[in-house]
């Protein structure tokens, strides 16, 4: 059976100029197959606390009150989640196969080039949205892409990435197409700035660029506003190995931006899910996880509400009594008389069932159980009876093991973005990073880096030991300096605490002085000599020359670097020996037995 092109199954083998046609069909298809994903992710954003009328450009910002819930847990959960796992900051460690200096100078610099572009691509600031995504929805999705020269990151809306379900039972789907909104003029501008085109070719793309339209159907008829967006579908077709060509498209409605070669076996798309699914890239959110629980606590919630409307106060007067009907009134402290037997009474007819708060209550901690939350992380307390600190940290270790798989998950998120980024930045000539550490930023340039250590494995570690807020970081400070594996001074260095970071600064100043001096002296491509002086902390540089020429001797670093560090122990031993008075020596005192006199100089 031949397959019309029509329904854009190969559209990666015609025609540029008809490739548009092709690349509309498929996303218009698949878009319609997979409306599924789009009432299903609308749903558990509304479980969520997001008010959200529809997904699309049009109605997300509409609220839909009729579905807001009336005691969300889902969203307090979620909000405690993202605060204690999306603050991790993972960063790439790159592994080495031998023990050469070189080679682990190489994969230091590698380390410190990723971390540079993970700030200046803003990726840790968008994996926070994108793990807010993933619990909210079936997915997290960010883009890597290359953007005026530099490589840069975004978030896309889950359902504005389709991919074939067929294709994905496996995980390994080869198909991907996202729809972007994109300003018409900022479109023309684009075109009329690509070098790659003549003249003629882009006056045919900007006329077809102006008569573009929407695509999908997300009630833009109804849209009456100050922006002028045209729809761009990105289309990407993987190749199956490496050193093979896939194709990738940019089109809109009425013509093909781009058509072009791909030759990476991956897409630009990295998708995070909260809970992996068995089959297919997506997964399953804690919104829709708990959405039971939700909706029966909504049901509750709303039973309850009416139950207090239809409430109302009486005053049951018996007839003898004879009460002067014009004293009811309301005023406070008010004195009614009367001259019957029996008094008033004040009946109430609001009655709600104590088993409604008693569920209300065994849905709530069922929601925060599903999360794995305790009181201690969502209300920022210690839980009841407990007091002692050993406990607290208890049940903190506990919660961090709770969470460990979904750390995990996310650790191997950032590190496939910064696989794609490394790809990525290899591609631009002259690519250069702002890199930073603890003491001072300085440009990388990719092309000075290996590329066989970019290449090899990359393992996760913490960007910084001392997390958390001041109080934890001050504890974890005492338990190491227990430990007596640091320095006092180096342990004031692994404090981030604003408050003291200028008193840290200047009782660290030497040490981070002598630091600077060691990198350079140890720099594989340049080493520099620079010796001691006499306002160094001398017997601290002493140490830390002592401790670093061990190390890159373990390590096999250059003789050149090793004479280096010699001679500066040699010079600031020299250094200390003449600001150290001598010994004195007193004749009169009387000599221990054993211990030979002191030499006598000649008159």
């Amino acid at each position: 059976m031949i397959v019309p092109e029509s329904d854009g199954r190969q559209w990666y083998k015609a025609e540029e100029s008809e490739v548009y046609a092709h690349v509309v069909s498929a996303f218009r298809r698949l878009d319609r197959a997979q409306d599924y994903r789009k009432r299903r992710n609308l749903r558990n954003l509304r479980a969520s606390g997001m008010r959200v009328e529809g997904l699309g450009p049009t109605r997300y910002a509409r609220r839909d009150e009729t579905e807001q819930p009336r005691y969300n847990c889902i969203e307090a959960a979620i909000d405690a989640l993202v605060s204690h796992i999306g603050s991790n900051k993972p960063s790439p460690y790159f592994l080495t196969d031998s023990g050469d200096y070189r080679a682990q100078r190489q994969a230091e610099l590698c380390t410190k080039a990723v971390v540079g572009q993970f700030y200046a691509a803003k990726t840790y600031a968008l994996g926070r949205k994108m793990l807010t995504d993933a619990l909210r929805m079936d997915g997290g999705v960010i883009k890597s892409l290359i953007r005026d020269g530099e490589v840069h990151d975004r978030i896309v809306f889950p359902n504005d990435l389709l991919i074939d379900d067929v294709e994905a039972y496996h995980g390994r789907p080869r198909h991907y197409l996202e729809i972007e909104y994109c300003d018409r003029e900022e479109l023309i501008e684009d075109i009329k700035d690509d070098k790659k085109l003549s003249a003629e070719e882009k006056e045919a793309k900007i006329e077809a660029v102006r008569g573009a339209g929407r695509v999908r159907d997300d009630d833009w008829g109804i849209y009456e506003g100050l922006a002028d967006a045209v729809a761009v579908i990105h289309a990407y077709w993987l190749p199956v190995h490496s050193g093979k060509m896939g194709k990738y498209a940019r089109v809109v409605d009425t013509a093909t931006l781009s058509f072009e070669d791909w030759d990476e076996t991956w897409a630009p798309y990295t998708i995070h899910a909260w809970m992996e699914g068995s089959t297919g890239v997506w997964g399953k959110g804690f919104a829709e996880q708990a959405s039971g629980a939700q909706r029966r606590l909504d049901a509750n919630m709303r039973k309850i509400g009416r139950l207090v409307t239809l409430g109302t106060m009486k005053v049951y007067i018996d007839r003898m009594a004879r009460i002067d009907k014009a004293a009811l009134n309301n005023e406070d402290l008010g004195i009614i008389e009367g001259n019957g037997p029996n008094p008033p009474r004040m009946l109430s007819t609001l009655s709600i069932p104590a088993e409604l708060f008693q569920q209300n209550e065994w849905l709530r901690s069922s929601i925060y159980e599903m999360a794995g939350i305790s009181q201690l992380m969502l209300a920022a307390r210690v839980q009841p009876g407990m007091e002692s600190a050993v406990g607290v940290r208890a049940v903190a270790d506990q919660q961090a093991g709770r969470f460990r798989k979904a750390s995990d998950a996310l650790d191997e998120t950032y590190m496939e973005a910064a696989r794609k980024h490394i790809a990525l930045a290899k591609k631009i000539p002259g690519y250069k990073v702002l890199a930073q550490d603890e003491d001072h930023a300085y440009e990388v340039a990719w092309d000075t880096l290996d590329p066989k250590v970019l290449g090899s494995r990359i393992k996760v570690w913490p960007t910084n030991l001392m997390q958390g807020s001041p109080a934890y970081q001050i504890e974890q400070a005492e338990r190491i300096a227990k430990l007596g594996i640091v320095t006092p001074r180096t342990l004031l260095r692994l404090l981030k605490i604003k408050d003291v970071e200028s008193a840290t600064n200047a009782l660290t100043a030497s040490e981070r002085v002598m630091e600077m001096l060691i990198e350079r002296m140890l720099d594989p491509d340049n080493p520099q000599y620079k010796g001691p002086e006499p306002f160094m902390d001398l017997p601290g540089a002493l140490r830390m020359a002592q401790e670093a020429y061990l190390q890159a001797w373990i390590k096999g670093v250059p003789k050149i670097s090793l004479d280096m560090l010699m001679d500066f122990m040699r010079a600031t031993k020299a250094e200390i020996d003449k600001i150290t008075p001598a010994p004195v020596v007193n004749p009169a005192a009387p000599v221990p037995p054993g211990v030979p006199p002191p030499p006598t100089t000649a008159a």
